[in-house]
């Protein structure tokens, strides 16, 4: 199994008040879910939110699961992962991103 960690650190903008985080948060994760409904070689995705807050730390991480590396970058490559319009808004309010695969036993 392939774990693929996405960690998102949001523009301040973008977060700027409670009610427009949860609207760039509820149009992100209708994104991620539907890259999950689009993509058979994708087990599951989840979000997680940060507990903490503060200068370096990101707002949240996205977990997807995969059976394989090859299954990974088969999704990376798909129209699933590269909707231009989707791909533009979450470019618009990212400050930066950090990714990491790793691979588990379960």
């Amino acid at each position: 199994m392939v774990k693929h960690m996405v960690l998102w650190m949001l523009k301040p903008e973008a977060k700027e008040t409670p009610e427009i985080l949860a609207s760039n948060m509820e149009r992100l994760i209708k994104r991620f879910h539907s890259m999950k409904d689009a993509s058979p070689m994708m087990n599951s995705i989840n979000v997680y939110p940060t507990v903490r807050h503060g200068k370096d730390v990101y707002d949240f991480a996205v977990v997807m699961e995969f059976d394989s590396l090859e299954k990974l970058e088969e999704f990376q490559v798909s129209p699933a992962h590269k909707d231009p319009k989707e791909s533009q808004f979450g470019l618009s309010i990212r400050e930066k991103k950090a990714v990491i695969d790793i691979e588990t036993e379960d």
